[in-house]
This record gives structure tokens, sequence and C-alpha cells, in this order.
């Protein structure tokens, strides 16, 4: 106990009855010092090894938080293209004839090394370019990333019937609209990889870093071999030449028009609705926004690229609706505007705009109370589609009625 306190600790007892977090051991960002070492100069990753053409323009990779440069990456252009999917071309026969039972072998071992330490590294890549929290890239999301490329590389090892006379593509184009969790990226790849094709994936440079580490990774561990995974940086202007590359025989994209990162909208029976709004704010009130890559940051900053919905904000309280929003701590000089508070919007009509055009970017909540099932079904079908959808209740049997409704 002596010794614990001389350090400055907190005596074990203390911990336990306040709960308070202690300090994050492990000093300089893991993802920081590998940029660092490469000198915060970075190329293309193709077959197997760091391209790096002279004499080109550099493009800086911004961080989410900050919008500061943390890289620089080559302006990828025709000819890079071509080394890249020539290298793709080139692996493509050889690792499909492999089969399928050798192809998720090497997938197994890819994950073992995200699950490693190196597994860190990605994680704090993904919380500066995307603004992710690294409780989450570190957590939720590693392990939901390494189920979606353990799934296939499991189905392939069984070798299922049902693919049976199945051939891959061959070299397949993945284009990139921006930063990507980890769970998006693996659920395209994935499959991708498991099915024999061989991949160039087309990173603009706000999202390059971590899908260069990726590449890097892919070598580690004898998970890939070369030429199966390639990581090119470049403008979005790109995306046209690869499209039209007479040896890509696919195209697929990850992002889309819509952000992928938006509020919710809660439809709560009206008498309990109430003691939910309490509830909700107060855990709107605990939550800590912040530098993404502190692990005891709750939320990150907005989106790249997006404003906060300060005018949609104003027009609920035109119409008579009640906004909460929960203090946000001082931040650094420069990081102000990338955040916003965690917001909750109450007492709104069914047809107010913060429901039409839901879901806006940022931490937002809109509460609106239903009569009952019938109601809550009704005003869900008149809401834009999401993503994904809930049904909580006491009652199993409602639930899974207004679930099939």
């Amino acid at each position: 106990m002596a010794a614990l306190a001389a350090l400055g600790a907190l005596p074990v007892p203390q911990i336990f009855a306040t709960m308070e977090e202690g300090p994050i051991t492990g000093g300089t960002n893991p993802g920081e010092a590998w940029l660092e070492s490469h000198g915060r100069s970075l190329g293309h990753f193709v077959d197997g090894s760091w391209l790096k053409p002279p004499g080109r323009s550099r493009l800086e990779c911004p961080e989410a938080a900050t919008g500061r440069a943390v890289a620089a990456v080559p302006a990828g252009d025709s000819s890079d293209l071509a080394v890249a999917v020539a290298a793709a071309a080139a692996a493509s026969e050889a690792w499909a004839g492999l089969g399928g039972p050798r192809r998720g072998q090497c997938l197994t071992r890819l994950a073992a090394v995200l699950e490693s330490d190196r597994g860190a590294v990605l994680g704090a890549l993904l919380a500066v370019a995307g603004g992710r929290p690294l409780c989450r890239t570190l957590g939720a999301d590693l392990g939901l990333g390494l189920r979606l490329l353990r799934a296939p590389a499991a189905g392939v090892q069984l070798g299922p019937p049902g693919l049976e006379g199945w051939t891959p593509l061959g070299v397949v184009a993945l284009v990139l609209g921006g930063p990507c969790s980890l769970p998006t990226l693996l659920w395209k790849l994935g499959p991708l990889l498991a099915m024999g094709n061989t991949v160039v994936v087309l990173a603009p440079p706000a999202a390059a870093p971590p899908l260069l580490l990726l590449g890097e990774l892919s070598g580690e561990g004898a998970a890939l071999p070369p030429g199966v995974l390639n990581v090119l940086a470049g403008p979005p202007g790109l995306c046209r030449a690869l499209r039209d590359h007479p040896e890509v025989t696919g195209v697929t994209f990850l992002g889309a028009a819509q952000l992928p990162w938006g509020g919710c909208v809660v439809l709560a029976q009206d008498s309990v609705a109430a003691a939910l709004e309490r509830r909700v704010r107060a855990r709107l009130e605990g939550l800590r926004p912040g530098d993404p890559t502190d692990p005891k940051t709750d939320l990150g900053p907005l989106p790249p690229g997006t404003l906060p919905p300060e005018e949609l904000l104003r027009e609920a309280k035109e119409e008579g609706a009640q906004v909460f929003q929960a203090a946000l701590p001082p931040l650094p000089e420069g990081r102000g505007r990338r955040f916003f508070p965690p917001t909750l919007i109450s007492g709104v009509a069914p047809t107010s705009r913060c429901l039409r055009d839901h879901p806006a970017p940022g931490p937002l909540v809109v509460l609106l109370p239903v009569r009952g099932p019938p109601e809550a079904v009704a005003v869900a079908s008149a809401l834009p589609r999401t993503a994904a959808a809930a049904v909580w209740a006491q009652d199993i049997t409602a639930a899974l009625d207004t679930a099939d409704r």
C-alpha cells in the first residue's frame, strides 16, 4: 500500500470504492510511433513491400480530431496504379490455386496478427484517421472485425458444397470514400480474399495510414502472399482509371453519400417516456468527449468533413422542442469546432425536420413518445430508412409482433 502511495497511485480499496480509472500505461501512442518509424512519409504498399516513387507530389493525411497533418502519402497516379494491378494480377492464379482450405488458413493467420500487439497499432491509427474512440477501435470494433474475417476463413476451409463450381473474379478493386471502421473493412475484404480474389485498395489520404498498415500486417506471420492485398493512396480521380483498367474484373466501394455515423430516434411508450428522458440525460452527461486516442474517451469528433447540425437544432427549438446538450470539457485549441455536445431533442412533432432528415451527423438522440406499438410502427415506417432498428420491451410477444410489422 505504502509503495503504491509513494508512486502516486490510489490504494486498491479506494479504486474499488470510487471506480476511478487509473493512469493509462504504455507511453507513446503506438499509431504515432509507427508513423514516426516511417518518418511520417508513407508510400503505397504493393506486392508485399513499400513503393515510394521519387519526385511525386505529396498529399497530407489529416487527424480527424484536429485536422493537423500526421503523415503524407504520394499522390498516386496511373503508373502507380499499373504497378499495383500488375502485382495483383501476377498473384491471382497462385492465390486462387491454393484452394479454399489453405486460403482459409492464411486468413486465420492474418486474424492472429491483428489480435496480437500489432492490432493495437492499427486500432490507434483508425482512431487518428476516423476519430472513433480508441476504446471502440481496440474493443468492440476489433472483436467484430476478427469475427468477420474468421467467418469466411472457416467457411472456405470447410468447403461448403454450395460453392462448388464457383470461381474467383480475379483482381478486385476496393475503393474507399473516406475513413472506415475495421469491421466495415474486413466485412468487404474477408469474403473477397477467401474466395480467391486478389485486391487493390484505393484509399484517400485521410484513410490511408491504417490501410497501409493493414497491407504491411498482411505479410507478417506468413499470412498473405505478396500481391494478394495491395494498398494504393491517391486522389478520388484515380478511381476512374482503376475501374477502366482491363485487368480489374470487379469494383466494390466502401462509403456512401449518407453519413455513416449519426444520431438515432427513440420511440418510447408514453407511460415511460419521461423516466427514460431523465435517464438518457444522465447518460449523456456522463459521456467523456475528447481525444479519440485517449483510452478514457467515450466520444470522438464529428466525422471528417462534416459540420455540426446547428441549423437543425435551431429549427427544432423554433418548433417548440426541448433541446438538452451535455457540456463539452475544455478542448485544446483547434478541436472545438470538430466536436459536438451529446444532444437530446424531445417534445417534437412526428412531422419535425429533425425526424424527416434523420440521421443528422453527431451524437444526437431524438425522443418521441407514442401511445403504443401500432403508433410506433406507423411513425417508424414514415421515417427515413436507416441501417438498423431494434425493439425493446418487457413482453417478448409484443416485441416480436412489433418487429414483425
